[in-house]
């Protein structure tokens, strides 16, 4: 019974403290909650984690630790104080002694020490997480919209070979278009270009900056003709895809419904973002140059078969890009069955 009562005034000794204690710390971390972006989803789940924690530890420290240690003792306990904390006590005393006995001075140290760091702040660059150094480059060649698949593939060979002439790289591979399994569906002007860098030290400078690399890897591209392309890095290139959709570091996104007046105001957009300060690489999206076929259906020899609108839409859909039709299974493989024209067919006007 006494130990429970030592139990108890400990655990009552403890709360405000603990309460004050707790509160500072969860709000270092509540700032982390409102960033945004890439560094919101690295850091934003950290937070919540640690004000979990804090929260849980907190409460158990109230109940379960207690009710555990008036179990668990059975002698009473001796409070002494550790060699470190006499040490920290030692040398923490006179100075907060010194601080007192000048209030003044204190005073006007921390409201200095405040100035400096809301000046700093004001200053300093506002990107939360810097842009980290990979080690290597991806490439995003994009070419005329309903380029083919073997046109796009004899364009990135030679967008290929320009780059493993480098030599700071040592190898390059591509992606272009949508695999079988799409997670990343692309159309087939579009190629996804790695290029993996050697050692720094096998470079013939070994001094080159990341931005002088870049640069050679623009120049070794700008003289391929029919390709624009973006330069990134991999994991950079996948958390801005994540994010906003696209592959860079800043998008605007124009909506409308004329095609022609968006992107007149895309390229409007783009003359402005090219003079602003820190903006490089600045680029519109192919979306103009892609082959149309437009039918026209004849209403009075419809009528005369009986064919509808809507039936003659679903007709030339299922011929030219294809229906599902069933499903074939193979053992635990299943396959999806497509009906369309051949590829021949699909390319005769006249069929």
């Amino acid at each position: 019974r006494i130990i429970s009562r030592a139990v108890a005034a400990a655990a009552r000794e403890m709360i405000r403290p603990s309460v004050y204690g707790q509160a500072i710390i969860i709000l270092v971390y509540v700032p982390l909650l409102t960033l945004t972006g890439v560094e919101g989803k690295t850091f934003t789940p950290m937070a919540l984690t640690v004000i979990v924690a804090l929260v849980a530890a907190f409460v158990l420290s109230l109940t379960f630790v207690p009710a555990m240690l008036a179990i668990w003792l059975s002698k009473p306990v001796e409070e002494k104080e550790g060699r470190i904390m006499r040490w920290l006590g030692a040398r923490y005393e006179p100075g907060l002694d010194r601080a007192m006995a000048t209030p003044r001075k204190t005073i006007l140290a921390a409201v200095a020490a405040l100035l400096v760091g809301a000046g700093a702040y004001v200053t300093l660059g506002q990107e939360f997480l810097p842009q980290l150094d990979e080690g290597d480059l991806t490439a995003q060649l994009l070419r005329v919209p309903g380029t083919s698949v073997d046109q796009s593939q004899a364009m990135q060979l030679r967008a290929e070979r320009a780059l493993a002439a480098l030599p700071e790289v040592k190898f390059v591979f591509s992606k272009t278009g949508t695999a079988e399994l799409a997670s990343d569906p692309m159309p087939p002007n579009i190629s996804d270009t790695f290029i993996i860098m050697k050692s720094r030290k096998d470079w013939p400078d070994s001094r080159l900056s990341k931005a002088e690399l870049t640069a050679k890897v623009e120049k070794a591209l700008a003289g391929l003709p029919g390709n624009a392309f973006e330069i990134s890095q991999p994991i950079q290139m996948r958390f801005n895809e994540l994010i906003a959709g696209v592959r860079g570091d800043v998008a605007v996104k124009v909506f409308g419904d004329d095609s022609d007046a968006m992107a007149a105001t895309a390229n409007r957009i783009a003359a402005v973002l090219r003079k602003t300060e820190g903006a490089t690489d600045v680029r519109v999206e192919q979306t103009e140059g892609l082959p149309m076929l437009d039918i026209r259906p004849k209403r009075e020899a419809m009528a005369g078969l009986g064919i509808t609108a809507a039936a003659l839409q679903e007709t030339v859909a299922a011929a030219v890009g294809g229906r599902d039709a069933g499903v074939i299974f193979e053992g635990d493989r299943r396959f999806a069955v497509t009906i369309r024209l051949s590829d021949a067919a699909r390319a005769d006007f006249a069929a």
